[in-house]
């Protein structure tokens, strides 16, 4: 096992398991993630247009961005479509997403931006409605 992975007690840590120093030590470590390119491009035309312009005017990371995009794009899906594999198990299109960055990576704007859309779906829905 890597020397960065190994666990060990530290007096800055809380009351964490071993499991819980492991995760710390690996964070605090200064070794870069390999990045993955994710293929945004694939997604329809109207979100490809959104990633662009986001990156374009707020310089966010795109992995990260596009991660929020798919995560929203879930919710708003929700129990609406479902599909039926052919050895009989049926599903729903929920993504669970993760967006793991360092602190001060910059992830609450990307994520505050990417359910915008979705907000103010919610919010013309919700006036329409209790206007009722």
């Amino acid at each position: 096992m890597s020397k960065l992975l190994k666990s060990t007690k530290s007096d800055t840590l809380k009351k964490n398991t071993a499991t819980d120093n492991v995760v710390y030590e690996f964070l605090d470590a200064k070794t870069e993630f390999p990045k993955i390119p994710i293929p945004y491009k694939l997604l329809p035309k109207s979100i490809v247009q959104y990633i662009d312009e986001e990156k374009k005017v707020r310089n966010f990371n795109i992995e990260l961005f596009t991660n929020f995009i798919l995560g929203n794009v879930s919710c708003a899906i929700g129990n609406t479509l479902w599909y039926k594999a052919p050895n009989g198990y049926e599903g729903t299109a929920l993504l669970w997403i993760l967006g793991v960055a360092r602190k001060g990576a910059n992830k609450s704007k990307p994520l505050e931006y990417a359910s915008k859309p979705l907000t103010k779906i919610t919010e013309r829905l919700y006036t329409r409605c209790s206007s009722f």
